[in-house]
């Protein structure tokens, strides 16, 4: 019996060291951003920061995801998406993934906005249901852009769109790894032009 209640003693013990670290490591984290966090939470217009909006039609996520992070890195906030751990139990962690929900409601279409927001996430969970709403179904969504790729045509967009638009095609394929070599590029570029070029 007292050897259980030493064991049993051990192991609350080990417990409360365990947390007296996380606690002590979160202090340091939060004293040493103190000064980027503020200025995270000073930001009125995100836009400004990230001025593209994320939208099924543009399929612009991997351009929304970069600078995103990039600004999110500015203020020493990518482990709140990045990371699944949450620390309710600190106000200023609770209070910086608040910011982060609020730039990411702020920088997407209107409807991703809506189904975000109907799933109530923290800032982790809207970030992987945003990948999910993207990246998932890698496969079938590769298929279906690769046949769009290769039947492109220039219809009556500009030469610069029509450049824009397949090179925005090939760097999704891309990152559902289907990557377009440079000549394939070149020459469904060739084969779409319009009739006068």
């Amino acid at each position: 019996m007292a050897k259980t209640d030493a064991v049993r003693q051990a192991r609350e013990e080990r417990g409360r060291k365990a947390e007296a670290d996380r606690v002590a490591a979160l202090d340091a984290y939060e004293a040493k951003y103190a000064t980027v966090h503020a200025a995270a939470i000073t930001v009125l217009n995100i836009k400004v920061l990230v001025p593209l909006v994320l939208d099924r039609a543009a399929d612009n996520y991997n351009q929304w995801r970069s600078v995103f992070l990039i600004v999110l890195g500015k203020y020493a906030l990518t482990d709140h998406v990045l990371s699944d751990v949450v620390n309710a139990d600190r106000p200023a962690w609770v209070q910086m993934i608040c910011t982060v929900l609020t730039c990411i409601y702020c920088t997407i279409h209107a409807d991703l906005q809506q189904s975000t927001m109907n799933r109530k996430p923290n800032a982790h969970g809207a970030w992987i249901y945003l990948e999910n709403k993207f990246l998932g179904q890698r496969e079938s969504r590769a298929l279906l852009l690769s046949a769009e790729f290769r039947t492109a045509k220039q219809g009556s967009a500009s030469i610069t769109d029509f450049c824009r638009r397949l090179e925005t095609m090939a760097a999704t394929l891309s990152d559902f790894s289907d990557p377009i070599g440079d000549r394939t590029l070149v020459l469904t570029l060739l084969r779409g032009l319009n009739g006068k070029f």
